[in-house]
């Protein structure tokens, strides 16, 4: 596992592919299969189990969907911090739990901009920091539409911008 993982981790940091020629995407993934990527987190959450010990709970992402993630033990070494809508090189193994694939990361590590191709993921996750796309267009115009559709039914309603 520690080679597997030396390999993979030259690879993210050098963006040479030395044993694999392209990204395996998350709807390929299949039951007891060994994941090596860089994936987009969109979603992370500290939760705790019913015997009261913390894990953390992540989605990942890219261009062809989701895939739920945990992180056993947060607090071990070879997991690194990062946030949501981080980049980030995971290492683990695909698992079924309830029926839903799931993957169980044993390492992660944030990822810096060129260490991973944008064409791999969702559009408007290429960079989030500088000049991130924003939500408040769609945000106003659904609410414009949503005040424009009260205001039509007259029902005393007042939305006020």
């Amino acid at each position: 596992m520690r080679k597997a993982f030396a390999i993979f981790y030259r690879c993210i940091k050098t963006g040479r592919s030395e044993k694999r020629s392209r990204m395996k995407y998350i709807k390929e993934y299949r039951e007891g299969d060994r994941v090596s990527d860089v994936y987009l987190c969109k979603h992370k959450q500290s939760a705790v189990t019913k015997n009261g010990k913390q894990y953390e709970n992540v989605i990942l992402q890219d261009k062809t969907g989701t895939i739920d993630a945990k992180i056993w033990d947060p607090n071990s070494a070879g997991i690194d911090e990062f946030d949501a809508l981080d980049y980030i090189g995971v290492y683990g193994d695909v698992t079924s739990f309830n029926g839903a694939l799931q993957v169980n990361i044993k390492r992660v590590r944030k990822c810096q901009e060129g260490e991973y191709n944008p064409a791999d993921y969702p559009e408007g996750h290429t960079e989030k920091k500088k000049g991130a796309p924003s939500r408040i267009p769609y945000l106003y115009k659904f609410n414009r539409e949503k005040y424009d559709l009260l205001k039509k039914k007259g029902n005393g309603f007042r939305l006020e911008f």
